[in-house]
């Protein structure tokens, strides 16, 4: 099925009873999915992810949220990423408005907006009625309007209320669901007065402290933070080695926690005007993709990718293994969440489709568990939704022929 660059929409009906049993889980260094009410079991399956950030705003009719995702289900997508807050307009640095259609909202508690929670479970049901998993991330960054404050404690009581409301009971079921708790957890992010206003963002110190809360509410929902783009593997992989205590039980460390999968923002880096950031996935052996049509590697085997801020021997090894190497104590799936994005001007333009399918069909074959496309064209959206740009386009129409060649080496 191909799409149209002029249309992302193709209404579809599907029943909601059988979906609602879709379940999300971790085994070993994969995701595993099934759905009981169907008769599938949990199976590890690699995941295709398109960010999909502003999903869940009032700004998104349902008409169009039926139309993208019946297209992306149709076309190979398995899983979207939408934001539980989101900006709302542009501005210097790209975002400036808070949207108050939001699920946390600053003021008190539980600091959750009623009709931002209703919208969101509408979402959720929605999208497993076609079989996609959401990862739903919060960042506190995004929650306070202009001029206001949402302290940490706020934040935390707003999660834990999202995590009560979103548990499985007799009527709801959104097991298909997994939380990133802070987006780049390490990072600052500029506020609507920019570039004075800095919003601090949670701590990884603190990020334990509401995985802590939300596993007290719900031990069975996956949970972790991701880091801002430019840390190094290793970087990453000390934080997710990071065992914490339970409170109420401190000294057994059979009741210690760590994150359940690594959520990592690989390198945007470019080279002389050559996205090096598409090839540093893969396979750590010679050679390229037996795929038809051939896709052109963007980056040469003998190439030595770069540990930001500058290139070393050591960094020859592919990402997935570093992720791998670092995490020892506890195999995680490996979920590389963010590369770099096509947009409309400035070197990023640049991009094809084929860097696109590079980049996952390499983490594919070297084991990843999931990798997201990290679109424009519902990265942020404002007055109206985005038409996929036709590198978007073409990623998507080849994405189902392009990952069936691929073998999953997890």
């Amino acid at each position: 099925m191909k799409i149209l660059a002029t249309t992302f929409l193709l209404v579809a009906l599907t029943s909601s009873a059988a979906s609602a049993q879709l379940t999300i889980t971790k085994q070993g260094r994969t995701f595993a999915i099934g759905n009981p009410a169907l008769g599938q079991p949990q199976t590890p399956t690699f995941i295709v992810f398109f960010s999909y950030f502003s999903g869940a705003s009032d700004r998104m009719t349902n008409t169009m949220l039926e139309g993208d995702l019946a297209n992306l289900a149709a076309l190979g997508v398995k899983g979207v990423r939408i934001f539980a807050n989101y900006w709302r307009t542009k501005d210097c640095t790209g975002f400036s408005s808070y949207d108050a259609s939001g699920v946390l909202q600053d003021g008190s508690a539980p600091y959750v907006n009623p009709a931002g929670l209703t919208r969101l479970k509408y979402v959720l049901g929605r999208a497993a009625a076609y079989g996609i998993v959401v990862e739903l991330t919060f960042a506190r960054e995004t929650v306070a309007p202009a001029g206001g404050q949402f302290t940490f404690n706020e934040y935390t009581a707003g999660i834990n209320e999202v995590t009560k409301q979103l548990k499985t009971t007799a009527t709801q079921n959104f097991s298909h669901v997994f939380f990133d708790l802070q987006n780049e957890a390490n990072g600052s992010s500029q506020g609507p007065t920019c570039p004075s206003a800095q919003i601090p963002i949670t701590t990884t110190a603190q990020a334990w402290q509401i995985i802590d809360a939300v596993k007290k509410d719900d031990p069975s929902r996956l949970a972790s933070i991701s880091l801002a783009n430019e840390i190094t593997p290793e970087q990453y992989g000390g934080i997710a080695m990071t065992a914490f205590p339970d409170p109420s039980d401190p000294g057994n460390p059979a009741k210690f926690r760590r994150l359940d999968f690594a959520a990592f923002h690989d390198s945007r880096q470019w080279v002389s005007g050559v996205p090096k950031w598409t090839g540093n996935t893969g396979v750590a052996t010679a050679g390229t993709l037996p795929l038809t049509p051939p896709i052109t590697s963007t980056i040469s085997w003998g190439d030595v990718f770069a540990c930001s801020p500058t290139v070393t021997a050591s960094c020859k090894a592919m990402l997935v293994d570093r992720l791998r190497n670092a995490i020892t104590a506890q195999p995680m799936p490996v979920f590389f969440q963010e590369p770099d994005r096509w947009m409309p001007s400035g070197q990023n333009s640049t991009l094809t489709a084929n860097h696109f399918l590079e980049a996952v069909a390499r983490a594919k074959y070297a084991g990843a568990a999931a990798w997201c496309m990290h679109s424009q064209s519902r990265f942020l959206y404002v007055d109206e939704a985005q038409p996929p740009g036709a590198p978007e386009l073409a990623f998507l129409n080849a994405l189902s022929s392009t990952l069936a060649q691929v073998v999953w080496n997890p």
